[in-house]
């Protein structure tokens, strides 16, 4: 029983430690700074005056407050790197061909403890059904939630079903962060408008017949109007929907290569957009060991890349649009943090919009390189070589 006891005031105290940090942080107190009186600390926090004076003093040991008698308690440093006031979780859907949600998982982590929270991820391998999520498709999550034991969610799957209304029941602040999806919070990355603006120069530069390559699924749902609608005063258009190019892997690339290589040269597509760039380069390179000998087809390419990892495409003639991962993660943090400091839960969506960019370095601009990309078994077909 003593046990249990000792077991819950730790708990209490380590409950009132994050709290002070979160009020810390929050507040952006610096060094010097005094904290509001014992008092105030207890309604604002809603504890016991001994667990707020065992929370100072577990503080002041680990050389965050310095307190001093009869006059107050101040903050003790500015060094506020590592200190933890908010537990968030991160949920995600492992996607064996997406370098970039692996990515932002790691940028997300990073710019939570920037702003003093510790990550938790809560993750699962795609289903058949894949957005309908359930509670037990993220093992812990259901039980962290019931047990206040996270703040907050970050989403990177973009769930919808039974656990999204758990955690609406639960009044759990949630930011989704991704590409367009029916979200009530968060940040959705503007594929529209990538693709409404790359359809405009093309358009002005005088290209007649643009194709757009992006993934299946619901996203063509919020894709196919934006680009049927840009599609008009392109004169060679006839149908739209040979136009529309679904790709999701990287080695996608290459064979879309091939079977726009067997279509009439009248029906290709005389320019490309590409949201992803791995898929894009992958395309390029396959045209190239394609048609080593003739470069008959070389369409124009419109490409998004990563503003840290701009590698560039095997083409010096690639339009870009560039997307910033950690500027994205920063946006998607701060729409979260938002939400923790007012209170509230909020319905409130953001956009995140890529920024046309002069051309960056081409690494692969002849077939031998182009060549090197592709292993014997995934080179284009010999019947669509020339």
């Amino acid at each position: 029983m003593n046990q249990t006891i000792e077991e819950n005031r730790g708990k209490k105290t380590e409950f009132a430690k994050r709290a002070i940090v979160r009020y810390i942080l929050d507040a952006k107190l610096r060094c010097g700074d005094r904290l509001p009186a014992q008092q105030e600390l207890r309604e604002r926090l809603n504890l016991s005056a001994a667990t707020i004076v065992r929370a100072i003093q577990a503080l002041k040991e680990e050389g965050i407050l310095l307190v001093r008698d009869k006059v107050g308690v101040f903050v003790r440093t500015d060094q506020t790197d590592g200190l933890i006031g908010r537990t968030i979780g991160l949920l995600a859907v492992q996607m064996e061909n997406s370098v970039f949600y692996a990515v932002m998982a790691q940028l997300l982590h990073q710019e939570l403890l920037r702003q003093g929270c510790r990550a938790v991820l809560f993750s699962r391998k795609p289903l058949a059904d894949d957005n309908y999520f359930v509670s037990a498709d993220f093992p812990g999550l259901e039980s962290a939630v019931r047990q206040h034991q996270i703040d907050g969610l970050i989403d990177t799957s973009g769930l919808y079903g039974e656990l999204y209304e758990f955690l609406v029941r639960n009044r759990l602040p949630v930011t989704y962060v991704g590409s367009p999806w029916p979200v009530a919070s968060g940040v959705v990355i503007d594929l529209m408008d990538f693709c409404r603006r790359a359809l405009v120069r093309l358009r002005e530069e005088g290209f007649r017949r643009p194709a757009v390559v992006i993934g299946g699924g619901r996203i063509r749902d919020y894709i196919w109007p934006e680009f049927v609608r840009g599609l008009e005063g392109f004169p060679d258009v006839r149908d739209a929907a040979s136009l529309y190019l679904e790709a999701e892997r990287v080695t996608d690339g290459r064979l879309l290569a091939a079977r726009l290589l067997l279509r009439k040269p009248e029906e290709r597509p005389d320019s490309v957009i590409f949201v992803d760039e791995l898929i894009g380069s992958d395309f390029l390179a396959g045209l190239l060991v394609a048609q080593e000998r003739t470069k008959h087809y070389r369409p124009q390419i419109i490409s998004v890349c990563s503003r840290q990892q701009a590698a560039g495409m095997p083409d010096s003639r690639v339009w870009y649009f560039e997307k910033d991962p950690v500027a994205l993660a920063e946006q998607a943090v701060r729409h979260l943090m938002r939400q923790l400091r007012s209170g509230e839960v909020r319905s409130e969506v953001e956009f995140y919009r890529f920024r046309a960019v002069p051309e960056v370095p081409f690494f692969f601009g002849h077939p031998e390189y182009a060549q090197m990309l592709l292993t014997a078994d995934d080179r284009v077909p010999e019947s669509v070589m020339h």
